[in-house]
């Protein structure tokens, strides 16, 4: 539930909203670190702000917010959006030389929250806020402008190198409350999520629970299975926000335990129809949101509601308010229903343009919203359908071969605990499928019969031409697949074996 806000700016409405009776309910908590109530949260929030003050930090200075260090970067975030200053969440684990290629395209060397050393040689840096505060200070002189700009975010870079996103406050604020509108997140509630802090999807969940009365349990630790469930199990949420593969560890942690969830937010890839099956049969009391969404837009884009009591529904759902979907085809004409195409975003939440580079901005900020680089189709009723990303579906031998129909087909068998699938060159087809897979349990795989049931789902021209049995595919902290390291391990396949148009032996590697 939306608490009502006169606030434009991001750190006007979330002051309010926060400041709002009974101060004492839990805003933010880091299980077994740290929790912060709304009015502790507010005081810190206040007191970095007075801080940031006395620096040479002015309206519209941008500078690097350094994430990995648990709850109180959230508190710098909004202390830096309080002084009308453009935050850039930091990823801790980038090298060098990705720090400096940022550094140069966004032109400044201020960073909040890190420590100063070789690793940031040349940074100006603003001591980590303390834990304690002993006076209250007032936010009524706070910026005012919802234009100005609110964020630069940066891609994750799984497909070249990141960019930089500029984004209004006007649109993360506008996504945000345009989100909130559609999930049943109210006083009380308890929304966990084990993602990155400097991620994207992150932000819209801390967003979400800024401007309600709701608590964000979260935790920027890489967690496994056992770990996940384990931390859900004892942190008691009443919701969950994560990516496709943690939804499915939930499902199947539910086969064993009960996981009491009012609901699920699913984000970040592809929610398959096998996890979908998985969370009605063993989650069947808890609703399911699909989000499809992107950096580009402030973070959500389309919803789709399904209830466990009601069949499987297919689709990413409708844009959300003020956001409006088309398909079009390479020239940018509207193509009619049920024809796939690329998906276009528009409406009023567009990123203004990636930071030093006019040429990519051209292309993906057009006159029809942005280009989302994303194969799809609507149907009758409006709703969007996804086929993965452009370059997912692919010809082989003069046939369209789609990647996401062979995840599917991979997934439903109920053997893997993950999949992928990637277009590979071939001397004589041109192109064809690898798929990569994680076995339940490797001593029961069998290539032979998997291969026999996938002829019975597949056309012929989807059945893979390779399959490479991993330990593990990688993965982005927001669940997307990390198509650099996954090209990296076709290439590593590639040189163990010549004849890529034959089925290799199975090895198991570590990604």
């Amino acid at each position: 539930m939306l608490v009502p806000s006169s606030g434009k700016t991001l750190a006007d409405s979330l002051l309010r909203s926060l400041s709002q009776p009974p101060g004492d309910l839990t805003f933010l908590e880091e299980p077994g670190v740290a929790t912060l109530t709304r009015s502790a949260f507010v005081e810190l929030v206040l007191k970095q702000r007075e801080r940031l003050i006395q620096t040479p930090i002015r309206p519209g200075t941008r500078l690097f917010v350094q994430a990995g260090r648990g709850i109180l970067y959230w508190v710098d975030l909004v202390a830096v959006w309080s002084v009308g200053a453009v935050p850039m969440p930091l990823d801790p684990l980038l090298s060098d030389i990705q720090q400096k290629i940022l550094q140069e395209k966004t032109g400044t060397r201020w960073l909040l929250g890190g420590e100063i050393n070789a690793t940031h040689d040349g940074w100006h840096g603003i001591p980590a806020l303390e834990d304690h505060l002993d006076n209250k200070k007032t936010f009524a002189d706070l910026p005012e402008t919802e234009e100005a700009e609110g964020a630069i975010l940066f891609t994750s870079g799984t497909t070249g190198a990141p960019k930089c996103v500029r984004l209004s406050q006007r649109a993360l604020l506008g996504n945000a409350r345009s989100t909130v509108a559609l999930l049943p997140l109210h006083s009380g509630d308890r929304l966990f999520m084990a993602i990155p802090f400097h991620f994207t999807s992150a932000l819209c969940h801390f967003l979400a629970a800024g401007l309600t009365k709701a608590t964000l349990v979260c935790s920027e630790r890489r967690l496994f299975q056992a770990d996940l469930a384990q931390m859900v199990m004892t942190s008691q949420p009443t919701c969950f926000g994560g990516s496709p593969l943690q939804v499915r560890w939930l499902a199947q942690t539910a086969k064993e335990c009960a996981v009491p969830l009012n609901w699920i937010l699913s984000s970040g890839d592809h929610l398959s129809k096998e996890v979908l099956a998985l969370c009605h049969t063993h989650l069947p009391k808890t609703k399911i949101f699909v989000f499809y969404g992107l950096t580009e837009v402030g973070g959500r884009f389309c919803c789709q509601k399904i209830e466990q009591n009601h069949p499987l529904k297919e689709g990413v759902g409708f844009p959300i308010k003020q956001m409006r979907v088309t398909i079009r085809d390479e020239q940018g004409l509207l193509l009619p229903a049920e024809t796939v195409g690329e998906v276009y975003a528009e409406g009023d939440f567009l990123f203004t343009e990636y930071l030093q580079d006019t040429q990519e901005t051209a292309k993906t900020l057009t006159e029809h919203g942005v280009r989302t680089g994303d194969s799809g189709w609507l149907d009758s009723q409006g709703v969007l359908h996804l086929q993965g990303r452009l370059d997912d579906v692919f010809k082989s031998a003069g046939k369209k071969v789609s990647t996401r129909i062979i995840c599917d087909a991979l997934l439903a068998l109920g053997e893997f605990a993950d999949v992928a699938v990637l277009p590979v060159e071939d001397a004589l087809l041109g192109m064809v499928p690898w798929a990569f897979i994680v076995p339940n349990d490797p001593s029961i795989y069998s290539k032979g019969r998997i291969l026999q049931q996938l002829r019975r789902s597949l056309p012929s021209n989807h059945i893979p031409k390779a399959l490479h049995m991993v330990a593990a595919l990688p993965r982005t902290g927001s669940g997307k697949l990390d198509r650099r390291r996954m090209a990296e391990m076709v290439q590593d396949f590639s040189t163990k074996n010549d004849e890529a148009e034959n089925l290799p032996k199975v090895l198991i590697v570590s990604s």
